[in-house]
């Protein structure tokens, strides 16, 4: 594909996703909400723009608003007055980036508002033919609670991973299996809160990149189940057999199993993984 052609392809893609991603903000995603409150009090725009939409304003109604819904009410309101503008001044408004998507001749815009597989970022961290993925929850699963949004993580440690011991336990797990295959995590917490406490634990090198899928991602209705097949099975042409899952809700393991035959899948307790668990899925892992 010539260069000028598949730089307009990106600009496209780049534009469906922004219009795709304040479509779900206004019909009630939170996760996509979020992103963007905690971009305006962030405060990373540009002044000219922050002037024509009223991003100042915006921000001392959002640090007035005291719960977590009514700040989402409020950016809402203000997506409603400026959607217009919104769109063009989306890279100087400090709002989240547009994945950088390896386009090639034969790209064409996803037809719902999650992004199509073929457009997952190109990343040097994730081979293009990988031996196998280990799918982890992370609420009660890597974590033994549930973690929520606006969790200290300077007390992460023992409040929800169960003490430095259990967090080397993972260490070791993660460490071991990165070295056959990828690790993913597909969670209804948010993707910017599994990565932030990754990070600050120093799990977060074990993980592919752009394999972290939280709320902001897929909505409520959507399965887990969709998510492995079309982010991490269909891009990498793997066969179900070559994916390990593991949840600690039966729910979700149940609904796997269903729906991908041949999937290899780990319950673990509600208080996350343990010593036997992390056992079970280093001889399950493929090789």
């Amino acid at each position: 594909m010539p260069q000028r052609s598949v730089l307009l392809c990106q600009w496209l893609m780049s534009d469906l996703w922004v219009r795709d991603f304040l479509a779900e903000a206004e019909s009630g995603h939170a996760g996509r909400t979020l992103e963007l409150v905690e971009a305006v009090r962030k405060e990373r725009w540009a002044a000219k723009e922050a002037a024509a939409l009223g991003m100042v304003s915006l921000k001392a109604s959002l640090e007035r608003e005291a719960s977590a819904a009514g700040r989402n009410r409020l950016l809402r309101q203000w997506l409603a007055k400026y959607r217009d503008q919104v769109v063009p001044a989306w890279s100087h408004l400090g709002f989240p980036s547009p994945p950088k998507s390896g386009v090639s001749a034969e790209c064409s815009p996803p037809t719902t508002g999650f992004l199509c597989p073929s457009f997952i970022p190109a990343s040097s961290k994730i081979p293009s033919s990988p031996s196998g993925v280990v799918v982890l929850d992370f609420d009660q699963t890597l974590s033994t609670r549930h973690v929520g949004v606006f969790e200290d993580v300077s007390r992460i440690t023992d409040r929800a991973f169960g003490g430095s011991q259990r967090v080397e336990m993972l260490r070791d797990l993660l460490s071991t299996l990165s070295q056959s295959v990828l690790i993913a995590v597909v969670s209804r917490n948010s993707r910017h809160v599994i990565s932030k406490v990754l990070q600050h634990l120093d799990l977060k090198r074990f993980f592919a990149e752009n394999l972290i899928f939280g709320f902001e991602d897929f909505g409520d209705e959507i399965p887990k189940s969709w998510v492995i097949q079309n982010r991490i099975l269909s891009p990498f042409h793997l066969p179900a057999s070559r994916v390990v899952f593991v949840d600690d809700d039966p729910g979700n393991v149940e609904e796997v199993n269903g729906k991908i035959p041949g999937i290899v899948t780990v319950k673990c307790p509600r208080f996350g993984l343990g010593q036997e668990e992390c056992a079970k899925i280093s001889e399950l892992v493929p090789r």
